[in-house]
């Protein structure tokens, strides 16, 4: 799974121009020299959140960013699938009334990591590819969209801003059931999962208001799956544009810190 710490070996490496990989390979053989340091992992981090860079050495695989805390988004929508999954689970050992509950939340949960899956991976290649190193007006992105990604229709416009369109990415069906998925969810937490007019207008289903809204077991796999598919299919755009600007950071720090050191 994609990762915001990437770790320092030769295959990033030599993405780099020679000048600085020269200077990578010196900082990293100083280091191997230092006992206290013998075995760990090198790894860089460049947070596309607060913007921070910083060199960590760690056993395991480092998970979010030692400045901000935030955990890159790929990582939120999986922790997000577990947590839907696990409550998925218990639907089996479950009565009726607590089957229900289950199954809601497993779809406000569904729904609500797409929503911040797709306003983070929006915000933070704005702020990976305009704001100037070592800045982020990430809250102002995130003022700026507001409630967008609930909407598929904004959605498709603000990924459309950073030259993606999500209906040729994902397909009609999957933009289809992504906005289903989204109208479900805010019936049951602003109507207590009872069917209303704007759900009726929005959704296009052939339903009657007062109604509870339908969820099936079935739905619940097929969103998980969904969202799996999502987390697929922006992976590639979303690594292309954070590996430009993470070489163009590797660059920076390493001749900073050479000049440090002249």
């Amino acid at each position: 799974m994609f990762n915001t710490y990437v770790k320092l070996d030769k295959d990033v490496i030599q993405h780099i121009e020679k000048t600085t990989q020269e200077i990578i390979l010196s900082y990293l053989e100083a280091i191997s020299q230092k006992r206290k340091l013998n075995g760990l992992k090198t790894y860089f981090l460049l947070c596309p959140y607060c913007k921070n860079s910083l060199i960590v050495f760690v056993n395991g695989l480092p998970k979010f960013c030692t400045k901000c805390g935030e955990t890159n988004p790929f990582q939120k929508l999986e922790n997000s699938i577990n947590k839907a999954s696990i409550l998925y689970r218990l639907v089996h050992e479950s009565d009726e009334q607590v089957t229900r509950v289950l199954l809601e939340q497993c779809m406000v949960i569904l729904a609500t990591c797409i929503e911040v899956f797709l306003r983070d991976i929006y915000s933070t290649t704005l702020n990976l590819r305009y704001i100037k190193r070592g800045q982020s007006i990430i809250e102002r992105f995130y003022n700026e969209v507001k409630n967008d990604f609930i909407n598929t229709g904004k959605i498709r416009k603000r990924f459309k801003e950073m030259g993606v369109d999500i209906k040729n990415t994902f397909g009609k069906e999957v933009v289809k059931d992504i906005n289903l998925l989204l109208l479900k969810r805010n019936v049951i937490v602003h109507n207590n999962g009872i069917i209303d007019k704007a759900f009726l207008s929005s959704s296009g289903l052939n339903v009657n208001i007062g109604s509870k809204i339908e969820i099936s077991k079935d739905e619940i796999e097929n969103c998980i799956s969904l969202v799996n598919d999502l987390s697929n299919g922006l992976e590639e755009f979303y690594k292309s544009e954070f590996f430009h600007a993470i070489y163009e950071e590797l660059v920076n720090y390493f001749n900073d810190i050479n000049s440090q050191e002249g």
